[in-house]
């Protein structure tokens, strides 16, 4: 099955390869078609709004079943007007580079005693054609809770700032040092194993969704 995957970041791209590899999927992107991403406007209010904004309008551009995974961050303790949501990347507006967002995520860990307990969130959207298209958002297709530190490890993976300052809390590993050795599991088996499954069906035609409620920004979790 070809799957026009909308992204020019090749971290974002090789990660999904590796959580897809063995299944008969192949990624297409927009190099590949020489095409260039329409502008999308991000105007959902979570990552599954989001994610089909983008795979709807991918679908448009490449006329090939087309892919979005969208992602929101939570942070435990954190008070609502800080919490980034689906606004990860983009602060009082502006859209934070690597090293920027490296730099505002550690202070803002450093802020709340060294590190702050988080989660990302995503919402997935396959586009078929013009009547068809599967969805699933909520923890089954999202990275397990895990440690912001405010000490970021020095490997930079480009494309993925939050590898460097984001900790495993069972084994105390960066992720940037799992993208390493185990790119699939990289941020937790949760996540691989849920786009898996949603392909896995996707594969034998079940379209139905898995959509799990957005999650309340000022829930609180046990540690």
């Amino acid at each position: 099955m070809k799957l026009f995957y909308g992204t020019g970041n090749q971290s974002k791209l090789r990660n999904m390869r590796a959580i897809l590899a063995g299944m008969p999927i192949e990624l297409v992107t927009p190099a590949d078609l020489g095409i260039r991403l329409p502008a999308v406007e991000e105007t959902g209010a979570t990552p599954l709004e989001n994610a089909v904004l983008k795979a709807e309008a991918y679908h448009a551009v490449s006329g090939l079943p087309s892919f979005s995974l969208d992602s929101g961050l939570y942070l435990e303790g954190v008070p609502a007007e800080l919490q980034p949501g689906p606004y990860v990347r983009r602060v009082k507006g502006r859209e934070l580079s690597d090293e920027e967002f490296i730099a505002y995520y550690q202070q803002l860990a450093h802020q709340y005693g060294g590190r702050l307990k988080a989660r990302f969130i995503n919402g997935l959207c396959v586009v078929l054609n013009d009547r068809q298209r599967k969805e699933a958002a909520g923890p089954q297709v999202s990275t397990d809770w895990f440690w912001i530190v405010e000490t970021p490890h020095p490997t930079r993976l480009k494309g993925f700032p939050m590898d460097s300052i984001a900790v495993d809390p069972q084994t105390g590993r960066y992720w940037v040092e799992g993208d390493l050795k185990d790119e699939q599991n990289a941020k937790g088996s949760t996540l691989a194993t849920g786009v898996r499954r949603f392909f896995s069906e996707l594969l034998q035609n079940d379209l139905r969704s898995e959509i799990v409620p957005y999650p309340d920004r000022s829930e609180k979790h046990e540690k």
